[in-house]
């Protein structure tokens, strides 16, 4: 069972595109109810492969996707998404309460994980958080340095568009990488423990813990010097945590 079903009342204030991927019929349909008195409008997929073509006929703004599902992987379904369409923003939802399965969700691009039993409240108010990031870039650490984009070298990073170049080629950046990029090159030399970039970059998820600040360092590193003759940007400082670091002229 998939369809479209808009909300009413407020859908003319900001209709943004959920797309809800859950096998269990139930569930969609609770998820669905939960979420009709908020302005959006809602399409559902009780499968990966109907989900992938919803997303290519409506592309829409959030995809809250269950990590098993019955033809596929969530993770997989998602990923294939992130690869076509790299801004859509995913909520991924599961049974599982594995940190691996948590770690390995949000390395995959995912802007946040909810276990199961959904808690209904709280995923509304999880949902407005993340979508807030659509209307407005994120605040900037120190607005009295920061102008419409920061150049360093062949780095450019589009503060206002949320998106980074090297070379004037557009690095494929989720959210989170795209966040953390810019913290730290806002302020050049300084250096960022692990905690401050939790409470910053994942302020809305505590339950995370240290690795995924690492894991998300490495995948910004790798994709960076997927480009080809990239300088060094993002330097490790053993024991105290991480800092950009603004090639010689």
């Amino acid at each position: 069972m998939e369809k479209i079903c808009k909300t009413s009342g407020y859908l003319e204030l900001q209709p943004f595109r959920i797309l809800i991927v859950d096998d269990d019929i139930y569930e969609l349909e609770a998820i669905c109810s939960a979420l009709e008195p908020e302005p959006y409008q809602l399409l559902k997929a009780s499968s990966g492969q109907r989900a992938l073509e919803l997303v290519a006929i409506h592309r829409p703004e959030l995809v809250l996707c269950d990590v098993y599902l019955t033809d596929s992987s969530g993770l997989d379904i998602c990923r294939r998404i992130k690869q076509d369409y790299p801004t859509t923003l995913i909520i991924f939802i599961s049974g599982s309460k594995a940190e691996m399965d948590k770690v390995l969700a949000l390395e995959m691009g995912g802007e946040d994980y909810i276990t199961k039993p959904l808690p209904l409240r709280e995923l509304r108010s999880r949902i407005r958080v993340v979508l807030r990031h659509l209307l407005k870039p994120m605040p900037p650490v120190n607005a009295a340095t920061v102008s419409a984009s920061l150049c360093f070298g062949a780095l450019r990073i589009d503060v206002e568009g949320c998106q980074a170049y090297l070379a004037n080629r557009l690095l494929p950046l989720t959210r989170k990488e795209f966040e953390l990029l810019l913290m730290l090159a806002q302020e050049p030399g300084k250096v960022f423990n692990r905690q401050y970039i939790l409470n910053r970059i994942w302020a809305h998820d505590m339950n995370v813990g240290d690795r995924i600040v690492d894991n998300h360092i490495s995948n910004l590193r790798q994709k960076i010097e997927s480009c080809g003759e990239a300088p060094y940007f993002i330097e490790t400082v053993r024991g105290f945590g991480y800092r950009f670091r603004q090639p010689l002229a």
